[in-house]
């Protein structure tokens, strides 16, 4: 359990980081850069939604692993 805390905890760390990049790069672009501005936001969004894809699915399983611990003995060895 606590791997899958500390796994979660680390997924949401890197969509803050990720967040913070996208910002970043808004606030130090001017107009000059303002299409490869556009293409580093299109990356770094592209990362974001794979971080939060992977952290939905870990907490799935993270759930699911709850829900089997919380099954009686006997339903466990169905």
């Amino acid at each position: 359990m606590k791997r899958l805390k500390d796994e979660i905890t680390a997924k949401n760390e890197q969509i803050d980081l990720l967040e913070k990049k996208i910002y970043n790069s808004f606030i130090a672009s001017d107009k000059t850069e303002q299409s490869g501005a556009l293409q580093t936001v299109a990356e770094l969004m592209a990362q974001l939604n794979e971080k939060s894809f992977e952290l939905e699915v870990t907490i799935v399983n993270t759930l699911l692993i709850f829900a089997k611990i919380s099954l009686p003995q006997t339903e466990r060895l169905r």
